[in-house]
């Protein structure tokens, strides 16, 4: 399995993190980054307060990036808000790695597998409708025991085993996390900057964001199409907030029509 390097994940817990130090770390290379949305459903109050400050730091280091979102659902109508939470905390961002969905709370493993299943595929539903790419966060436990169905394997699989001697899921993966007590080392920081949850990754992202660029433009183009035929009456319903412009969501929302 070939390894396209070494992927940090972050949240609030991890404070103001120097991303200088992560950039130029030439020991501890670190090739993208997931970032944490927020948990449970679609309220403010649970935004991740470090969310748009990773991001911003990742866009001015060039550091691709994805994200995640803490799940408590024990229902579809719960995944559906965790989903819609989602969705609005990355509005008109366009992350190169996936949209996660961290399972491990108990409240939610210790449902059937038929019912985790189902608050996963609402939640990918959702996520999938809007453009973003789906994939699932979980234990080796969890995933050997409770996401076991073959539908998990057709989209990102994310690994959490805290072991220096490998993965051993037996099934396909996408990403590991081998440590949730990683350290970055390089320059002044020879004692290690840290700790950070590292992970390696298995597929070319890299490759998935030329495609994903490649997409990008294919929709601009769909869009200014559209767009053209749009009347000035038309086009004041679509700018919501009222600042003459048409954001990515309303962009969304043409090419779905």
């Amino acid at each position: 399995m070939n390894n396209y390097g070494r992927v940090i994940d972050l949240s609030y817990a991890n404070g103001d993190v120097n991303f200088e130090i992560i950039k130029n770390a030439k020991n501890t290379p670190i090739s993208a980054a997931i970032i944490r949305l927020g948990f449970g459903g679609d309220y403010i109050n649970q935004d991740d307060e470090k969310f748009y400050d990773n991001v911003k730091k990742c866009k001015k280091y060039n550091i691709p990036y994805g994200v995640y979102l803490y799940s408590y659902a024990d229902s579809e109508k719960k995944a559906k808000s965790e989903a819609m939470h989602a969705l609005r905390v990355l509005g008109n961002l366009n992350p190169v790695l996936p949209v996660f969905y961290d399972i491990e709370e108990k409240r939610t493993i210790r449902k059937s597998n038929d019912k985790i299943l189902s608050i996963c595929r609402t939640f990918a539903y959702e996520i999938e409708k809007a453009g973003f790419e789906y994939g699932t966060y979980a234990s080796l436990s969890v995933w050997n025991d409770k996401l076991r169905d073959k539908w998990f394997q057709n989209k990102k699989v994310w690994v959490a085993q805290w072991s220096g001697s490998g993965c051993s899921y037996k099934k396909r993966y996408d990403l590991w996390q081998y440590t949730s007590s990683g350290k970055i080392y390089g320059g002044s920081f020879q004692s290690g900057y840290g700790p950070f949850d590292l992970n390696y990754i298995y597929y070319d992202f890299k490759k998935a964001d030329a495609e994903n660029k490649k997409r990008e433009a294919e929709k601009v183009l769909k869009i200014s199409a559209k767009l053209e035929k749009i009347s000035p009456e038309e086009m004041k319903k679509l700018d919501r907030d009222g600042d003459g412009k048409i954001t990515a969501k309303d962009a969304r929302k043409i090419l779905t029509e």
